[in-house]
């Protein structure tokens, strides 16, 4: 929604296991850095998920060290499978947010000597539960920037990918099963780590 995040491309897209490994995100991102981020952290914060549910942070401490500083705004949602009581994974995304309060306009200052001056912290939360959004949450975080429209005509943004991907993976799962992408998610994992040691060998 934002120039901001249409002209530097901050921002990412991944399909994330259970234990919060990443298996997949597009290859014509600008940010790669959280390819190997472990999000288990963040995901284990929350602990019960329900279809539907749209978790939400920006805080580095609460997300175990997933998140690098404050205007980077996390959500993520899990994916079920029919008859499946757990998620079969999550579909996570971040973008850089134009302003999330602090000192300066942007939220990165040079003289900032701790993350309290960054801004607003945004500790792991259900932004909507079951599909439905969480006002008091949402009118915190528009009340803590100086820029509320462009944060909210992101935060949609991100909120219909993750729709999306709930869609698609849904109709993954109907056209091959739920063993079979269960199977899928394990190998490209397992593929990856073959090719990542025999790199570093």
């Amino acid at each position: 929604h934002s120039v901001f995040v249409k002209e530097t491309a901050d921002f990412g897209a991944y399909l994330v296991s259970r234990a919060g490994e990443v298996f997949m995100t597009p290859d014509d991102m600008g940010i790669f850095i959280t390819i190997g981020t472990p999000m288990g952290g963040a995901i284990a914060a929350i602990g019960h998920y329900e279809e539907g549910d749209i978790c939400i942070t920006n805080d580095p401490e609460g997300s175990g060290g997933m998140v690098t500083h404050l205007p980077d705004v996390f959500m993520w949602t899990p994916i079920f499978a029919p008859g499946r009581v757990d998620p079969l994974c999550f579909a996570f995304c971040f973008l850089h947010a134009t302003d999330m309060g602090g000192l300066i306009a942007g939220s990165v200052s040079p003289v900032a000597t701790d993350m309290f001056q960054e801004g607003l912290i945004m500790p792991p939360a259900k932004l909507a539960r079951a599909g439905v959004l969480n006002p008091e949450i949402v009118n915190s975080l528009m009340a803590n920037t100086r820029t509320p429209e462009l944060n909210w005509g992101d935060f949609r943004a991100q909120m219909a990918g993750l729709a999306i991907s709930r869609r698609r993976m849904g109709n993954l799962i109907a056209r091959y099963g739920t063993d079979a992408i269960e199977t899928g998610i394990e190998g490209v994992l397992a593929y990856s780590e073959r090719q990542a040691r025999s790199v570093i060998e």
